[in-house]
């Protein structure tokens, strides 16, 4: 049926992953319920199925639902129980009776939260009641991950004033190369955001802490600063975010591939990495150059889900003032949106497609920009799995003709970079081919 994430009708063919969980429930609603619905909206969403068993070769099996009115009407009952769930984040829709074989089931399909809406907790318990998805299971949440998603939520953290920092705080070094480029000799810390007056003590705000701060300073507010970037063994580190920057940024300098200019893209890239870091994690930002291509990582979830951010249209910095000081200096073309328009440059330039993964536990997002396919196959989506998958997307492709990235995607419950690996397999060993426009057919 139409938006689920798996076909219902076959799902002897699939075996419990991330994103979809089997539960028997032939003794009514299973307590553990709430702990897969809170990881699956704090994590990449996914679909509970009730009713299906899986066996020891971890494939699935639907069992007849004696009851599953009874059911569905405790589930509404308890979700809405906001001393059991903290929000309700389902419609009536999410929630569906499927025939397998005579067999009744039920499939409750669970969406990512929006980031105002995370954590999703239990039993009114913030810290003990949150949960996410971690390889076939579900974990409870750090104190750490749960603190970065109520900072996720609240928004707008680099707004906020340093009132323990006055501007000895400040590299002003920095900030006059950065007006340089601005091109404003008048622009000052508060035209730009990144100061302001507190009975006339002017203060920097976050954003100008980091942006244009000394290293000492940054590392008092934010004890896990760190930025890195490695090209062998050229090390930048310890640098406050703009002179990170510029000196990266000098590194890419003319770079260009068939009379395509990827500088920019690049450098957007690394902008995008800097404006979306959470500086109150570890890890913070890095930057790894190797002859295969460019990876940014940096420290935080996604803010909007993987799909959204290739399609592209929506902006949700980690740090929002950081994001206007980069456009300020035209880093790029939409620094904070342009992820489609790197996507559409790499093309371009005929590399391979860029790679948007986001990891959990801890939190960290992973942009790589290739400049060659590895030779080696990834081996993320395991052996077991990627038969059943073959068998799934060809008989797919059998009546649909076509499909891209996105249809897999939708099809096998699975996020967006496992269902490139899963195609881009497919294609190595000869079974489908692009076709153009991003679409895959079965190899004649």
């Amino acid at each position: 049926m139409e938006g689920t994430m798996i076909d219902i009708k076959n799902v002897e063919m699939y075996m419990e992953n991330n994103r979809i969980e089997a539960k028997r429930s032939l003794g009514g609603l299973p307590k553990s319920i709430w702990e897969t619905y809170s990881a699956f909206a704090n994590t990449l969403g996914g679909i509970i199925l009730l009713g299906v068993e899986e066996y020891r070769d971890k494939t699935f099996h639907a069992i007849d639902l004696p009851n599953t009115q009874g059911l569905i009407d405790e589930f509404w009952q308890i979700i809405n129980d906001k001393g059991k769930v903290s929000k309700n984040i389902l419609t009536k829709n999410d929630v569906s009776v499927e025939t397998i074989d005579g067999k009744s089931i039920i499939a409750i399909r669970v969406p990512r939260a929006a980031r105002h809406e995370r954590p999703i907790y239990i039993d009114n318990s913030l810290y003990k009641g949150s949960y996410r998805r971690g390889g076939e299971g579900d974990y409870k949440c750090t104190a750490e991950e749960v603190d970065s998603m109520v900072r996720a939520a609240r928004g707008l953290s680099d707004q906020k004033a340093m009132a323990e920092y006055d501007l000895q705080s400040i590299k002003f070094d920095s900030f006059e190369r950065y007006r340089k480029r601005m091109g404003e000799n008048d622009a000052d810390l508060i035209s730009v955001g990144g100061a302001v007056d507190i009975n006339g003590v002017l203060t920097p705000t976050a954003a100008g802490l980091l942006m244009f701060g000394k290293t000492e300073y940054i590392k008092k507010a934010f004890p896990d600063y760190s930025l890195r970037y490695h090209e062998g063994c050229d090390c930048i580190q310890d640098l406050n975010v703009f002179d990170f920057y510029e000196e990266a940024e000098k590194r890419f300098e003319g770079i260009s591939r068939g009379g395509v200019d990827i500088q920019s893209s690049i450098c957007e890239a690394l902008a995008n990495c800097l404006i979306n870091t959470d500086y109150l994690l570890p890890w913070g930002s890095e930057v790894n150059v190797e002859e295969s291509g460019i990876t940014f990582i940096n420290s935080g979830a996604l803010r909007i889900d993987v799909e959204r951010a290739m399609v592209g249209g929506v902006s949700d910095p980690a740090n929002p003032l950081l994001k206007s000081m980069f456009k300020a200096i035209e880093v790029g073309k939409s620094v904070g949106g342009g992820i489609p328009n790197i996507y559409s440059v790499w093309e371009k330039a005929g590399y391979p497609s860029p790679i948007l993964k986001e990891h959990f536990s801890p939190d960290k997002v992973e942009f790589q920009l290739p400049f060659k396919s590895s030779l080696e196959k990834r081996k993320s989506v395991s052996v077991k799995e990627g038969y059943a998958y073959r068998e799934i997307v060809v008989s797919y492709l059998t009546s649909k003709i076509s499909c891209n990235i996105k249809d897999i995607s939708d099809l096998l419950g699975i996020d967006i970079t496992s269902a490139q690996e899963v195609l881009e397999d497919m294609t190595y060993d000869g079974i489908i081919e692009l076709c153009g426009n991003k679409e895959y057919k079965l190899k004649a």
